[in-house]
């Protein structure tokens, strides 16, 4: 886990019972899980175990994974052994790096986080790597899903990440919009009041702090903001993906193109280099006399970053951002297939006038049945041959709908740089 400088905020009570439940539990080895909604704070309050001056000073060594919805065993392993031991020869099998793991865990006092776990038969792939010699070594996990955790529990109980009170929210809010200045009197509150409008989620204070952080601090734009979250209905998932929704509706319109273009990626984490060479390559991201294209990609990046819509997962040695990774909750958001005419006229909208964009609806990954209006091919081999009559706007956009994953017994051929000439 790449730790930051950012400050982690909130959760005081609840990281200190889960410390004490973790240095004084039993001499077995012993599973604590986080459970909680998407957003609530489950690998925040993980790093700040993780990260506790109790948990480093009583434990010989500990490592953090991340799983996410696409499991890779070998990558995962891999992280779990670079925060052991230096790089080391990466062709050996994934049997090779269990056992490797497994032997530099044997007769230590460990404390391992396994981040974002969907499924018990990961754990049951992953769980022969942790000895257990009653030396107290500790496991965190974090899930959504109530019946993950109660899979894995061993001895202590799974433990629900409860949402943030008004104050804690507040505070957050604060945080995030001022750093360490103090919010002016005449904002406080109407502040106060967004900040209640998040329902207590982490993740929605966060995104909506991105918005209040461009906007001139005037109390007049921030009744903007508190008017688009008045209508939600408290602790619903509506109310969450309206947040998220409003956060998007004041990007820069090229911001919201850059957004989405995170859909098409199924990688929990991503390179910056590649995702900047693909934004030169597809002219998301156009230089001028003064900035090259590559660096008006960083510069999306780094604007991303700041909205909050993306996290720094890597830092190089002198700070640079190597990896960023989409929160599940927004990710889910641009994911959502779409298959009715009416979806299908929402596209088409979109691509027409690109400011007037669907959030739900628009994806760059999107189902199947509209990527069979581009291009679909089977698995047998040869070119695809095909006829497409529409605009060129729309055929470049439905062309970068396409990837490079299988889906179900069809692929999508991802075709860079393709041109088309049009018929009427």
């Amino acid at each position: 886990m790449t730790t930051t400088s950012e400050a982690v905020m909130g959760f005081e009570d609840e990281t200190a019972e889960l410390i004490q439940r973790l240095v004084r539990g039993p001499k077995h080895l012993d599973v604590v899980s986080l459970v909680g909604m998407p957003g609530i704070g489950k690998t925040t309050l993980a790093k700040r175990l993780y990260t506790h001056n109790d948990i480093i000073d009583r434990f010989d060594v500990c490592s953090w994974c991340t799983i996410s919805q696409v499991y890779n065993k070998r990558k995962t392993l891999l992280e779990l052994l670079g925060n052991l031991v230096p790089p080391n020869d990466n062709t050996r099998s994934n049997n090779e790096l269990a056992v490797e793991l497994r032997r530099h865990l044997l007769r230590k006092k460990y404390f391992i986080v396994i981040d974002d776990l969907w499924s018990a038969e990961v754990w049951d792939d992953l769980k022969s790597c942790f000895p257990d010699d009653y030396s107290c070594s500790r496991i965190i996990l974090t899930t959504r899903q109530d019946k993950v955790a109660s899979y894995t529990e061993v001895f202590s109980a799974p433990h629900h990440v409860r949402l943030f009170t008004g104050e804690e929210s507040w505070c957050l809010l604060q945080k995030k919009v001022f750093g360490e200045e103090s919010c002016a009197p005449q904002l406080e509150k109407i502040g106060v009041k967004i900040a209640q409008s998040c329902g207590g989620l982490p993740l929605a204070i966060i995104l909506v702090a991105g918005v209040l952080a461009k906007l001139n601090k005037e109390e007049i734009r921030w009744e903007e903001v508190a008017n688009g979250l008045s209508s939600c209905a408290a602790g619903d998932t509506q109310m969450y993906m309206d947040i998220i929704e409003l956060s998007f509706r004041f990007l820069p319109s090229q911001l919201k193109r850059c957004f989405l273009y995170f859909g098409g990626f199924c990688e929990d984490e991503l390179l910056v280099r590649k995702l900047i060479q693909l934004w030169v390559a597809e002219e998301y991201a156009v230089g001028n006399e003064l900035k090259s294209a590559e660096d008006e990609a960083k510069g999306y990046v780094m604007e991303l970053i700041d909205n909050n819509l993306v996290m720094v997962v890597q830092r190089s040695f002198f700070g640079e951002v190597r990896a960023i990774r989409m929160h599940d909750l927004l990710r889910q958001m641009i994911q959502v297939p779409v298959t009715n005419t009416v979806a299908f006229r929402c596209i088409i909208s979109f691509i027409l006038k690109e400011d007037q964009i669907p959030y739900a609806l628009v994806a760059r990954q999107v189902s199947v049945s509209i990527l069979l209006l581009v291009l679909v091919t089977g698995r047998a081999k040869g070119q695809p041959r095909f006829r497409l009559s529409a605009s060129t706007r729309i055929t470049r956009a439905l062309l970068r709908c396409l990837v490079d994953e299988p889906q179900g017994d069809q692929r999508c051929i991802w075709l860079p740089g393709l041109r088309l000439s049009t018929s009427t």
